[in-house]
């Protein structure tokens, strides 16, 4: 078997484009549906089976905007029960993206 490979995935995979920065809400189809554990759920269910069986995948995500005191529990709990760990968790920069990217002119940040 090869060598374990670790990788790790974020909610703006799912967006299109490089997957960058993008608004939360940058589906309205999903109409605020798509949260941190479902995003979890859906790497461990679609993704996940894809993968070979040295690859091991994690998941990143931002601090306020994609978990927080609110819904930490909720995160943790969709972590364990889907066997994927939590690969990095780093404050989430802007939330506005008010020109599309990291940086952002909006006073109110």
């Amino acid at each position: 078997m090869s060598e374990k490979s670790l990788h790790s995935i974020c909610r703006w995979t799912f967006n299109p484009g490089k997957g960058g920065f993008v608004p939360a809400d940058m589906r309205p189809e999903w109409g605020g549906k798509f949260g941190t554990p479902e995003m979890i759920k859906l790497v461990a269910d679609k993704v996940k089976p894809r993968l070979t069986d040295n690859v091991e995948i994690g998941i990143e995500m931002h601090y306020d905007a994609e978990v927080d005191d609110n819904n930490a529990a909720a995160v943790a709990d969709a972590l364990a029960d889907t066997g994927l760990y939590l690969a990095m968790i780093t404050p989430g920069a802007h939330c506005h993206f008010a020109y599309g990217g990291v940086a952002s002119l909006d006073p109110n940040e």
